[in-house]
């Protein structure tokens, strides 16, 4: 779900809601057959075969049609019946299912603020509606009487409990979005774009509230990275960003961060830099046929009492600085050692 973009229901979801109708409309079908309604039944006949030939429309992503049809269907279903059988066997009570989904597809469709110009126009031609059936059905007798007072309570509660699992349908799905939406948020807020790993906002702020802060805080940068992307483009050094963070989200023991262009920050209670070193430098990235040969350089700041997480992090950016001096391709520790192999 994008953030720049309306939400529409999934497939799924417009799967589910379609065969719902479907299963209501057969139903509907053999009770007005059986009471010899033809102009129901007919009606109901091309309504199944309206809801059979959406699964069609969904199956190709006609996700915005497929709901027109849906709501116009049930608008022609609802204006049918309360004309045939009068207010008394609840019809008209799809009026407010359609208040309460206009209302909260608003909500997510649009974003927050006033509603839409056309939800208006929907729920003001939804209100007109209910007040013009039911002006109906005070000058003119149903077309059809079941005969039967019992029929008629047991009709109005199948159109209540559609309506009503209509409302808690909509409720549900825009609870579940919000609540995705609200993930997703939370995720773009600590996350970095491009190689999914914490932000340099979202580290900053987790090492200010440790208690006791790591063994081991190092930055990580990618050797002569400005050369990959001027000989093999952008999108090439995108793909180098990605891979490594993959190698890096896979330590377990590792807690990794996006610090800037092509620098990470780790954290780790173990010295484990030097072989991750070696494991970068023997991964090749391939990308449109291209073998893109690429090495690190890795500086690290070691536990030391009463210093703070700023100076810790300036202390590794200077090992870093200082293994870039020395040849690249190198871890550089507090005690200025570095394990060095031939610079790449």
């Amino acid at each position: 779900m994008s953030l720049n973009s309306p939400y529409m229901p999934s497939k799924k979801e417009n799967a589910a809601m379609n065969t719902l109708m479907l299963v209501i409309h057969i139903g509907f079908v053999f009770w007005y057959l059986h009471h010899d309604m033809r102009i129901l039944s007919y009606y109901n006949i091309v309504s199944i075969l309206v809801f059979s030939a959406n699964y069609i429309l969904l199956s190709r992503g006609h996700n915005f049609l497929y709901m027109i049809l849906c709501f116009t269907e049930i608008i022609l279903f609802m204006i049918i019946n309360v004309v045939c059988l009068g207010w008394s066997y609840g019809f008209q009570l799809y009026c407010f299912g359609f208040l309460t989904s206009s209302l909260l597809a608003d909500s997510y469709i649009h974003g927050q603020g006033k509603p839409h110009r056309t939800v208006l126009l929907f729920i003001a031609f939804d209100f007109l509606l209910f007040i013009v059936m039911r002006i109906w059905t005070y000058g003119h007798s149903p077309i059809y009487d079941a005969g039967n007072r019992m029929v008629e309570s047991v009709m109005y509660l199948v159109n209540a409990g559609t309506t009503l699992l209509t409302i808690v349908w909509f409720v549900v799905m825009h609870l579940n979005k919000s609540y995705l939406l609200e993930q997703k948020l939370n995720y773009m807020a600590s996350h970095d774009e491009l190689t999914g790993l914490f932000n340099r906002r979202y580290i900053t702020s987790y090492l200010d509230s440790c208690s006791e802060l790591p063994e081991n805080i190092a930055i990580l940068d990618i050797d002569y990275f400005k050369q990959i992307n001027d000989t093999y483009g952008h999108p090439a050094g995108d793909a180098v960003l990605r891979e490594l963070a993959e190698v890096l989200l896979s330590k377990e023991e590792l807690i990794t961060a996006r610090w800037g262009g092509e620098e990470f920050l780790l954290l780790s209670e173990r010295d484990l830099f030097e072989e991750l070193r070696q494991e970068l430098e023997a991964h090749v990235s391939i990308y449109n046929e291209m073998t893109i040969p690429w090495t690190v350089t890795i500086g690290v700041s070691r536990a030391e009492p009463n210093r703070s997480v700023s100076e810790r992090i300036s202390k590794a950016d200077e090992h870093l600085y200082l293994g870039k001096q020395n040849g690249r391709n190198q871890v550089v520790s507090d005690d200025r050692t570095a394990n060095a192999s031939s610079a790449h």
